[in-house]
């Protein structure tokens, strides 16, 4: 899954990025909650840029819109994911995007915007193949050779 990554950024950047701002994070709330979450990646990622979920301790991102933006513009998005897990944690309790993980954003220093502003191409999702071949089925049976 990773194979595309690692030819044009490494992985070992992203989660030296994440160690960066965990890091930051403790020392500005002088709190550990934890180790340094899991980074992860994903292909299937179109518009999403990152994850974050506090069950797994992980954050995912899209090497898709990783690629496109280079590593410079995507530090928010690895910055904004680790704040949410942070966030969680702290608090005991899913933050989501407010005032809590605003606060916490605001703190080290970024921006607490909800959503990323990166240039994504919408594709069209690719059919599924059982589902045209149920559609011509169907499409065969009303019309039965006589």
């Amino acid at each position: 899954m990773d194979a595309v990554l690692v030819n044009v950024i490494p992985r070992a950047s992203v989660e030296a990025r994440a160690l960066h701002w965990w890091t930051a994070l403790t020392t500005a709330h002088d709190t550990d909650v934890g180790p340094v979450p899991a980074v992860r990646f994903s292909k299937r990622m179109r518009t999403t840029a990152g994850t974050a979920c506090n069950r797994t301790h992980t954050v995912r991102f899209s090497t898709r819109i990783l690629h496109r933006v280079g590593m410079e513009a995507f530090d928010v998005t690895i910055a904004h994911e680790v704040a949410h897990i942070y966030c969680d944690r702290l608090h005991s309790t899913r933050c989501g995007h407010d005032r809590r993980w605003k606060s916490v954003m605001q703190r080290i220093g970024l921006p607490s915007h909800r959503c990323h502003n990166y240039s994504v191409e919408r594709q069209p999702r690719r059919t599924n193949r059982t589902a045209r071949l149920l559609s011509r089925l169907r499409a065969f049976l009303r019309f039965p050779i006589a």
